[in-house]
C-alpha cells in the first residue's frame, strides 16, 4: 500500500510540476528501480530492510495486527533470497540482535523469524 501511495505522489508531482515535453523522461527516471543490476538489488534490500524494521517495531510495541506479522515474514523471506554480502551480514550479525530485542513482545518474533528463514 505504501508503494501505491508513493507512486501516486510521484505521478501527481510529475503531472503538476514537470512540463509536458519532459514528463516521460521523469516517469522513466523515477520508476521502480529494482532490477537484476547490483544497484537494483541494493534498492530492493533497502526497501525490504525498511519493511522489516517497520513491522518489527510495531510487533515489539505489542501491535498484534496480522498485517505486521505478514509484512515482517514476507520481507525476511524475500531478503534471504537476495545474493549480496550485505544481506549475509544482516542475517548473521544484525538480525539476531534485533530479534533478541523483540523478546518483550507479546508476539513470538523469534519463532516468526526462525520460520521465515527456514522457508
Amino acid at each position: 500500500m505504501l508503494q501505491q501511495v508513493e507512486e501516486g505522489m510521484i505521478a501527481h508531482f510529475i503531472d503538476e510540476r514537470i512540463p509536458e515535453p519532459f514528463q516521460h523522461i521523469f516517469r522513466r527516471q523515477l520508476r521502480e528501480g529494482k532490477d537484476d543490476t547490483i544497484e537494483g538489488k541494493i534498492l530492493e534490500v533497502a526497501d525490504k530492510l525498511d519493511q522489516i524494521y517497520e513491522a518489527f517495531t510495531e510487533l515489539q510495541l505489542g501491535n498484534t495486527e496480522k498485517e505486521f506479522v505478514v509484512m515482517y515474514r514476507s520481507a525476511l523471506i524475500k531478503i534471504k533470497g537476495i545474493k549480496l554480502h550485505c544481506v549475509d551480514y544482516f542475517l548473521e550479525h544484525i538480525l539476531p540482535d534485533i530479534v533478541s530485542e523483540g523478546s518483550r513482545s507479546p508476539i513470538d518474533i523469534a519463532q516468526i523469524t526462525k520460520d521465515a528463514l527456514a522457508s
